[in-house]
């Protein structure tokens, strides 16, 4: 409650009248980037009617604060430079400057948690980190904040990149602006507003939801301004009733591990499980806070002399485990003071002592808790790494098929550890992390999100066109929009099966076809099944700057895979057009299998077909269905997708039919 006071004090100062001194944006700051090539406008406050004048090198423009104390100005476009200057402003008795300012390419990237993932967390994360440093890449990482109104200050300053300032920065973004570092030469900015697990609609201006005619937008007007209305009061109360609610589950559980801390006796109710596995919940179709046992009863020639490694994983939440009835290892907690820090986020390091392990069957018992919503066992691990390894190099290797896993116990829901949810409502996010960024000029900006609209994928693409709208409007500006396209995530199905991840990659590429100066990379071989964030970020950024150096600076480079064009039908075969084939159409599958192709007829099921590459086409068919219909291609959750260009770039998911979901 005292933050969001401290936000409303806050935003109510930034909208009052000049007090008299003048000020510059906050966005403005040492070592910023300026856009090239583009009229630049600066902004900030000063006394009502004030004139103001504004200096950068050689150039000199003024203007004259509104009765509200704001000014604004433009720069005539410059051009791309690495010498640093200073920015000056004054009203003829008081001058503000910034110094250190460089003039080159300007990039904002947004998103939820694949966007936010730092670079530290990335593939090869130490190495990228302490090569970083380059004074012609500059950084501003905006805090993760919401405002009622838009706000004025993004509460970050401009940072030379370094291996200190990179390591919490966003992935995707660094390795985009490395790219374009690389292949232009020039200063590169870089702004990060990003925030996990968040929808897009707290993105966008809460005005637009306002009467739109989609009825579910329209409410979401509704619950922003009801939100507004009960925040200070709903925070008091929903606190209160939090601490009480978590406070009676912390007993249940003390109580409950108090008589559970031993080795579990022997059960038969066991269900099939396969590790890594993303959510064990899934495979008892409900939601159960509280414990699960998971086993695997394995087959050893020998026993190894000395001590043995256990590789698990991260297992999420927490764990007590077993090898042969010994207790090998445990990280038991229900306190989570930093998300960060739990152990929950570690992959698990267990050492068995010589002897435990035994030539013939062991067994291999987890006791799994959980008591945020799901819970999951090999996480954050490829999956050959989860295993045994012993001290004379041999390997055990455990995952795959095998596991077992039982619900022992239901202590029952446990309450999240905060009270109202700001950053889920219309606008709150745009209004603290974006508003106070408009209108600094910039060539466009990255979106990597989706994974949370995924429960209302029919909508997206319609939100994620107000998205856009919304930010070029406020900074009058049409930039280029480019989108990364949802990879693959979760388990694999045997069998063709409609899917929501699969229709908001399909609204993300048809927005990406009908607004213009948009783009999409194809993600859908970057993915884990068992993990939403994919820790190839370096490949994502190169996609992006892949679209930008094509798009927007003119470079002769084929930058996205093959796109579906047209279908025409003969027979019982059904032969698919695409573009931007690079040269020719290509699998990637084992020995030039073709995967991920599935076909229907009128009746609208769908089977697996056999495809086969015939230039820039490819022709589909299945025994089942004599009189094709409709195709679909990598449509799934987590589909084999083989299909590139000559340049290596994937095919996005598409389908020929506009069947709704049944």
């Amino acid at each position: 409650m005292k933050f969001l006071l401290a936000s409303l004090c806050l935003a109510a100062s930034l909208i009052v009248s000049g007090s008299g001194e003048i000020t510059i944006a906050p966005v403005f700051s040492d070592h910023a980037v300026l856009q090239r090539d583009k009229p630049l406008p600066v902004w900030g406050r000063a006394e009502p009617g004030a004139s103001v004048s504004v200096t950068f090198g050689a150039v000199s423009v003024s203007g004259t604060a509104g009765r509200d104390g704001r000014w604004v100005v433009k720069l005539p476009a410059l051009a791309a430079d690495s010498q640093p200057r200073t920015l000056t402003v004054s009203d003829g008795r008081d001058t503000v400057s910034v110094g250190d300012l460089l003039v080159g390419e300007v990039w904002l990237c947004s998103g939820q948690s694949n966007m936010q993932w730092p670079v530290k967390n990335t593939d090869n994360a130490a190495a990228e980190v302490a090569a970083a440093a380059d004074p012609l890449l500059r950084l501003l990482n905006v805090p993760r904040v919401t405002s009622n109104v838009p706000s004025e200050d993004p509460g970050a300053k401009w940072e030379l990149c370094t291996p200190l300032t990179v390591a919490e920065f966003s992935g995707v973004g660094y390795y985009f602006a490395r790219e374009l570092r690389r292949a232009l030469g020039v200063p590169v900015g870089m702004m990060n507003a990003s925030w996990g697990g968040t929808a897009a609609e707290p993105w966008i201006s809460q005005a637009l939801f306002r009467d739109h005619p989609n009825p579910k937008l329209a409410r979401l007007h509704q619950w922003r301004a009801q939100a507004v209305r009960d925040t200070v009061e709903a925070d008091r109360e929903l606190l209160a009733e939090c601490a009480r609610q978590q406070a009676a589950w912390g007993e249940k559980f003390a109580v409950f591990l108090a008589a559970n801390a031993g080795l579990p006796p022997p059960a038969d109710d066991w269900k099939p499980l396969t590790v890594p596995a993303g959510n064990i919940e899934d495979t008892f179709g409900q939601r159960a806070d509280g414990s699960y046992l998971v086993r695997k009863i394995f087959r050893l020639d020998r026993a190894p002399a000395g001590e043995v490694t256990l590789r698990l994983g991260a297992v999420r939440d927490f764990d007590i485990t077993w090898l042969n009835g010994t207790r090998v290892g445990a990280t038991v907690t229900i306190s989570e003071p930093d998300p960060r820090e739990t152990p929950r986020n570690v992959p698990r390091r267990y050492v068995v002592p010589a002897g435990v392990l035994r030539a013939g069957d062991n067994e291999l018992l987890i006791r799994v808790f959980s008591y945020s919503g799901f819970c999951g066992l090999g996480q954050q691990e490829q999956a050959r790494n989860i295993g045994l390894a012993a001290a004379d190099g041999e390997e055990i290797p455990l995952a795959g098929a095998g596991w077992e896993c039982r619900l022992e116990h239901n202590i029952g829901f446990c309450p999240p550890d905060f009270s109202v949810n700001r950053q889920a409502h219309a606008g709150m996010i745009r209004d603290g992390m974006i508003a106070p960024l408009a209108p600094y000029a910039m060539r466009g900006a990255l979106w990597y999100q989706g994974e949370g609209n995924t429960r209302s994928a029919g909508d997206y693409r319609e939100v994620l066109g107000l998205l856009i709208g919304d930010w070029r409007a406020a900074w009058g500006d049409d930039f280029s929009f480019y989108i990364a396209q949802l990879a693959n995530y979760l388990a694999r199905r045997e069998q063709p099966a409609d899917s929501d991840w699969a229709r908001l990659r399909e609204a993300q590429w048809q927005t990406a076809l009908t607004v213009k100066d948009t783009g999409l990379a194809v993600l859908i071989d970057l993915g884990v099944a068992n993990d939403i964030h994919p820790r190839n970020k370096q490949e994502v950024g190169r996609r992006l700057a892949l679209i930008a150096l094509a798009r927007d600076y003119g470079r002769d480079i084929e930058y996205r895979g093959p796109a579906f064009s047209d279908m025409k039908i003969a027979g019982n075969r059904a032969t698919l057009s695409f573009t931007h084939t690079g040269g020719g159409l290509a699998s990637h599958g084992a020995d030039g299998e073709l995967r991920g192709f599935a076909i229907a007829g009128a009746d609208r099921k769908f089977y697996w077909a056999k495809a086969v590459i015939n230039g820039d086409t490819v022709t589909v068919s299945a025994d089942e269905v004599p009189s094709p219909v409709a195709v679909r291609y990598a449509w799934a959750d987590n589909p084999a997708a083989d299909l590139y260009n000559a340049d290596g770039l994937p095919a996005s998911p598409f389908r020929t039919d506009d069947w709704a979901r049944e």
